[in-house]
């Protein structure tokens, strides 16, 4: 699981928008290529594209999978206070020299008393009392064991399992406002794309509208052949940008197709630009992500299930008290002052039932101690992690919204920039078509006007790039 700062770092710095990069350095395709493009991939909406991540995006299968895994955890806490039911059935051959028959106690679930099987008497002494003869001792039974109170052992141990559950569950919110954020680039940077390639195609009919009036004039020996070739490199040079351009729009979008899980190799972004309103203040930014972040709630909740199995294992120097049951038949073959039993011994059939209270109490054990002193420490490392988190956090809020507000207030700009830049080669296009203008003179309106275009998404994309990665660390949309 990324941190907050590692994801929206990443992302900052230009996650999954590599191909924008590859579209601004060079521009443009045909209108009928990019429409060829369009058609032959499919398509989606930006709410249907996040909504398609969120089920389908591989990554959130290990965080549900974390939380699935959680809920199962919690249940082992919880069954502490369900009886123990467990059975045995024995049979041995062995000497016995103090007891008429011999029992294992192997089930922690079933108490067995030592002695219950027939009567012993004095007959079976040989040498003082030993004897190497062997004689077979049979035992089948039954028990239940109840824990009645263990002084808030289980109690602590269900507290942190709840509270890993509820870390969990917050990462995996952390997850899905990732994903949503990927998924949102991913989708501006195919927008921006498709922006980028509007703008190509129209410098590359632009261009071949000057080469066909470079070649009418240079025919009728209005100008000279450098005219035309100026004319001529300027559409190769836009046209080899075109292809470039049509590269990086592949790119977003196999990159969207990704980021979405889709179930094939391109996707394409339905739909134009959305325009941001308004930016939140500062201080409200800055609220909402100290409250609402998943990543600050899961380690709060990191350090109280710390906290709380620190104490379950202090817990367990505390006294436990259970009840305990047992139903069982037993048979010893060794001689006694009773009745011989029948087959030997290797048939039980003595009964013999008991129940009991029993209190455990394990009051010193200095190993518990200091695994107890252990987890509190790692619960102190848990809350500098925190405090540190929260410092990140609010780094992050105060950089991306000066990136935000910065990007608001360059739009204008960007607009007033592309709007003169179109005055500049309308005058220059009409200069040009009268022979009065040069080739380089209109080469540079075309520069001027197409750079400023790409500008121009540009800084749309970086403003909405923004409002989603303040959204994100807001943790709204969700």
């Amino acid at each position: 699981m990324f941190s907050t700062r590692t994801i929206l770092r990443h992302l900052f710095e230009g996650l999954l928008v590599e191909s924008l990069l590859v579209l601004t350095g060079g521009l443009g395709v045909s209108l009928g290529a990019a429409a060829q493009t369009t058609g032959s991939v499919p398509s989606m909406t930006l709410d249907q594209a996040v909504s398609y991540a969120l089920s389908h995006n591989p990554s959130l299968a290990a965080a549900r999978a974390q939380v699935a895994q959680s809920q199962e955890a919690r249940r082992a806490p919880v069954d502490r206070w369900l009886p123990k039911l467990g059975a045995s059935a024995q049979l041995f051959a062995a000497t016995v020299n103090n007891t008429s028959a011999v029992v294992l106690n192997t089930s922690p679930s079933l108490a067995i008393p030592r002695l219950g099987a027939t009567t012993y008497g004095s007959g079976l002494t040989i040498d003082n009392g030993a004897s190497w003869r062997p004689y077979a001792s049979s035992f089948v039974g039954v028990g239940v064991n109840q824990q009645i109170f263990d002084f808030g052992l289980t109690a602590a141990q269900i507290a942190s399992a709840d509270a890993t559950l509820l870390a969990e569950r917050h990462e995996l919110t952390q997850s899905l406002l990732d994903t949503k954020l990927i998924a949102t680039i991913s989708f501006l940077a195919v927008q921006v794309a498709h922006q980028v390639v509007t703008a190509a195609t129209s410098a590359v009919q632009r261009a071949a509208a000057q080469r066909d009036q470079a070649t009418a004039l240079v025919n009728g020996q209005l100008r000279s052949r450098i005219f035309l070739d100026r004319a001529q490199a300027e559409l190769s040079r836009l046209r080899v940008a075109a292809m470039r351009a049509d590269e990086g729009l592949v790119v977003a979008q196999s990159n969207l197709a990704v980021a979405l899980g889709f179930d094939q190799l391109r996707l394409d972004a339905l739909g134009a630009l959305p325009s941001a309103g308004p930016a939140p203040s500062l201080d409200s930014a800055l609220g909402d992500a100290l409250a609402n972040d998943p990543n600050l709630k899961s380690l709060a909740a990191r350090i109280e299930a710390q906290r709380q199995a620190a104490n379950a294992i202090a817990d367990l120097t505390h006294p436990a008290i259970f009840l305990t049951g047992t139903v069982s038949l037993r048979s010893g073959g060794a001689p006694s002052g009773g009745e011989t039993p029948e087959l030997g011994g290797y048939l039980p059939e003595t009964p013999n039932w008991d129940v009991g209270l029993v209190a455990n109490w394990s009051f010193f054990d200095p190993v518990i101690f200091a695994q107890s002193r252990a987890a509190h420490a790692q619960e102190s490392v848990l809350r500098s992690n925190l405090k540190s988190a929260k410092q990140t956090l609010i780094s992050v809020v105060q950089e991306i919204w000066e990136g935000c507000t910065e990007a608001q207030r360059a739009l204008p700009e960007l607009q007033t920039a592309f709007e003169a830049a179109q005055q500049n080669y309308d005058q220059a296009n009409v200069r040009f078509g009268q022979g009065l203008g040069t080739s380089v003179e209109i080469a540079d309106a075309e520069t001027l006007l197409t750079d400023a275009q790409v500008q121009l998404a540009e800084g749309q994309f970086g403003l909405a790039r923004a409002r989603a990665q303040l959204e994100r660390v807001m943790a709204g949309g969700l």
